[in-house]
């Protein structure tokens, strides 16, 4: 920084020109002169310092720089009016002068620094520091009556000599008390900056006690007159409190270390301000003419100042003590109203407090919490958690690092969760103990365990559905010529035979394929508004000859129940999936009950059952009295693939089928089951406003299924093209192919007569089908469509579905479906195909 190098080097410059004034001019005129205007300057540059030093200062550090300034800005005058009177007025030198007064009086401000307080400014406060700095400004006065004043009093028995000796011994009495008490306050300073600060202050009127000493002695023992070594005295001091406090920088309030130190510092605080009172006492009884009235008004406004200052010390403390009583209430009230329960343990293992709330968490008996012993607690609480011993191994191990902060989470045997915070304990930067915080999460840990397995489902449905795509293209290749070699004449009975069996592979293949898809929810569907009831009706014929016949099949139905939307394939999917479950868990025989309500849930039961949704639902219910599923189990039921069957006797699918299925319904699903009791299955279906359809529809069966129409194929798949354009040609019609959205469009725009329909997959590379046929309507805005996938997640092509000239067809399909469903679109679309003007 400039500025303090500047006052360094002005130090510099001051302190070599007076050892030049004292060496070369010494006691010659004007060496007295010039060292005394030397020694106005040091002083003149120590305030300015100490200005700028309150400039870069915070509170604390202002108010201690602004009274050393203060006390150099009296230093100075003092030294100022010492060269006028002597210099200017040409008057004798005398025993005492008003400079010697005002010198000594400059000892007040110093003194005032010792009682400045660190802790925040209030009234009070400030109160008590204006009390103790004008028992300071009476302890001065009274050092100048004692020392200084009698000089004047030509009745004494003082000659100049003896009389300005005694003078002399008045400052450096003074000085030797400011030392005193600035390494005092230095000594049990509470923060790093206070240590420096009077750390500062302690070596400057070190240096001017001892240097003040010397030459005292010096100057009455050996005669020595001014202009000497010994005016030194007076510039070292300043210019070393200059290059002290040029360097000086406030820093961060560093609190000490806790030790003895702040009982001592609570001493001073506290008898400190009565130390005055006694100096008054003691210089007013010696104080040498007897002057009565001194001594009377000096006692008196000395324990004046004392009994006011004692009484706002006393308020203050009743003052303090109630905002600790205030304190002390907020406390025991945030403890009672707080949902964690806290601890608190002594380094010694008593209970020093608690709340209720931890008393509820860890059920503890009220004999044991009047015992206050930590250890006989702990040992009470071990055996609800899972892992007992590495809990208190944790807890000795914490107890041994007083200073170490640390979190658990804690699993209890009977399923709760509980977060565990535990932080020392400090007074005045020691440890003293622990706080122990504990907070039942075991609502938020079983929805995050439930969302890491919702996240893991979800992961696992992308990939199945990925993998569906690919291979139904293959299938739908397999299935295609498959059925068009059975279809040959004069096929070998072996070959054929072969043939079918491949064929029901094939099939079997498809069946698991569109499993996985209602997994990952994504096939293709035809959402309906249906009945329940009606559902579940139309499917117990069935259902009966499913199951076995020591299996009571009951239903209990709900007359009028809200219907839902859902695709009435998936809803039969559902409840034979789930029928099936329960036939392979009653070996033996049992009851299956169908039951089917309505329900209203609100936010209070999704709170309490995590996968529920809020709303009005139709609820299928289907219950057996089957072995149940073990709890270990029930966290795996609904991933695709797990299965307790033995091998070859399920493919894992059957849950993980419904559980995308209803999902993708808006629904949700709820499982209960106990070893041994059963399984009961509800499934929330979310209720529909729509008119109920028929749940069975009828299919016309077409019974000409070639034509000469014109088709347009869109595939990547080189191969599905071309077996797919294979079957229409050998059935009469005109067939373009394109493997892409763009050759699509060329070809629809060149294409000089009509096209018909086009053929189009959902999933390709570049434009996906939905936004082909956009294109390809701009072109042909009458166009028929058909979209041919193994799944469709893009919510364009559900829409597009339900428009009405478009129709889809999922894969895999072989060559009859394929024909039946080309030729129910053209022959609904009538005359109404597009036709390119000639």
């Amino acid at each position: 920084m400039p500025i303090p190098k500047r006052f360094v080097a002005a130090a510099f410059v001051v302190f070599v020109s007076h050892l030049a004034v004292l060496g070369i001019v010494g006691t010659r005129w004007p060496g007295p002169l010039l060292s005394n205007l030397i020694e106005l300057t040091a002083g003149i540059l120590a305030a300015a310092v100490c200005i700028y030093a309150f400039l870069r200062s915070g509170k604390f550090a202002r108010r201690f720089w602004t009274l050393f300034s203060l006390y150099f800005v009296m230093r100075s005058t003092a030294q100022l009016g010492f060269i006028v009177e002597i210099y200017v007025l040409h008057k004798t030198i005398a025993p005492v002068s008003a400079a010697d007064l005002v010198f000594f009086l400059a000892g007040a401000p110093a003194a005032m620094a010792l009682f400045l307080e660190s802790d925040p400014r209030s009234s009070l406060k400030e109160f008590q520091w204006w009390l103790d700095c004008l028992q300071v400004i009476l302890v001065v006065a009274a050092g100048y009556f004692y020392f200084i004043y009698p000089a004047y009093v030509p009745s004494l028995p003082y000659g100049v000599d003896l009389a300005r000796q005694r003078v002399e011994n008045g400052f450096v009495v003074r000085y030797l008390f400011i030392t005193s008490g600035f390494l005092l306050r230095a000594y049990f300073a509470s923060n790093s900056l206070q240590r420096r600060l009077y750390a500062i202050g302690s070596i400057y009127f070190a240096a001017c006690s001892i240097l003040l000493a010397i030459a005292d002695y010096e100057l009455w023992a050996d005669r020595i007159a001014p202009g000497t070594w010994t005016d030194l005295t007076w510039s070292f001091p300043a210019l070393l409190l200059v290059i002290l406090t040029a360097m000086w920088r406030e820093g961060p309030e560093e609190a000490r270390p806790a030790s003895s130190h702040v009982r001592y510092q609570e001493y001073f605080r506290f008898f400190g301000p009565s130390i005055p009172v006694f100096l008054v006492v003691l210089m007013s009884i010696q104080m040498p003419g007897k002057r009565g009235w001194i001594v009377t008004s000096a006692l008196v406004v000395s324990f004046v100042i004392f009994a006011v200052r004692l009484g706002v010390t006393q308020y203050a403390q009743r003052l303090s003590e109630q905002a600790l009583r205030n304190s002390v209430s907020l406390l025991e009230a945030t403890l009672a109203s707080t949902a964690d329960g806290i601890l608190v343990v002594d380094r010694k293992g008593k209970i020093v407090s608690f709340n209720q709330r931890y008393v509820e968490l860890w059920k503890i008996p009220e004999s044991l919490l009047d015992s206050r012993d930590d250890a006989k607690i702990l040992s009470f609480v071990m055996d609800q958690v899972i892992d007992p011993q590495a809990f208190l191994a944790r807890v000795n191990e914490l107890y041994s690092r007083p200073h170490e902060e640390d979190y658990q989470v804690l699993q209890f045997k009977d399923r709760r969760v509980f977060e565990r915070y535990s932080k020392p304990q400090y007074v005045d930067g020691k440890a003293v103990g622990r706080v122990w915080s504990f907070r039942d999460i075991s609502q938020r840990w079983f929805l995050e365990v439930q969302l890491r397995h919702s996240q893991k489902l979800e992961a696992v449905g992308r990939l199945a559905g990925g993998i569906a795509h690919d291979f139904n293209n293959v299938l739908t290749i397999m299935t295609g010529y498959l059925q068009l070699a059975l279809n040959r004449n004069h096929l070998e009975p072996g070959i054929a035979s072969d043939l079918s069996e491949v064929q029901k592979a094939v099939d079997h293949a498809s069946s698991l394929t569109k499993q996985l898809l209602a997994f990952s929810r994504q096939p293709a569907i035809r959402p309906q508004v249906l009945d329940l009831n009606e559902g579940i009706t139309s499917l117990l014929q069935i259902l009966q000859r499913v199951i076995s016949e020591d299996i009571e099949l009951t239903t209990s139905l709900q007359p009028g129940l809200a219907p839902v939307l859902i695709d009435k394939t998936q809803l039969e999917q559902i409840i034979m999936n789930l029928v099936v479950n329960a036939r392979d868990a009653m070996s033996k025989g049992g009851k299956l009950r169908f039951e089917t309500y309505s329900r209203r849930l609100d936010s209070e039961y999704v709170q309490s059952h995590p996968n529920a949704l809020t709303g009005d639902f139709s609820v299928l219910s289907i219950q057996d009295t089957g072995s149940g599923i073990a709890p270990e189990t029930m966290a795996y039921i609904f991933e695709p693939f797990f299965t307790t069957k033995d091998p070859g006797k399920g493919t894992g699918l059957g849950l993980s089928t419904v559980y995308g299925i209803v999902k993708q319904a808006g629904g949700f699903i709820d499982i209960g089951s106990e070893l041994g009791q059963g399984t009961k299955v509800c499934v929330y279906f979310p209720q529909a406003e729509r008119t109920i359809l028929p749940f069975k529809t009828k299919q016309s069966e077409i019974e000409n299924m070639s034509g000469n129409e014109t088709i347009l194929i869109v595939e990547d798949n080189k191969e599905l093209r071309q077996l797919t354009g294979k079957i229409l040609r050998s059935n009469g019609y005109t067939v373009l192919e394109a493997n892409a959205g763009g050759e699509a469009e060329t070809i629809c725009r060149d294409y000089p007569k009509t096209i018909d329909l086009v053929l189009s997959d959902v999933v390709m590379p570049g434009l996906r089908g939905p936004e082909v046929l956009k294109r390809l309507l701009v072109i042909r805005p009458n166009l028929r469509t058909i979209f041919m996938s193994g799944f469709t997640d893009d919510e364009t092509v559900a829409d597009s579905i339900f428009q009405d000239r478009v129709e889809f067809m999922q894969k895999p399909f072989g060559p009859a479906a394929l024909l039946a469903k080309v030729r129910t679109v053209l022959n609904a679309a009538g005359g109404d195909s597009e036709k390119i003007p000639a």
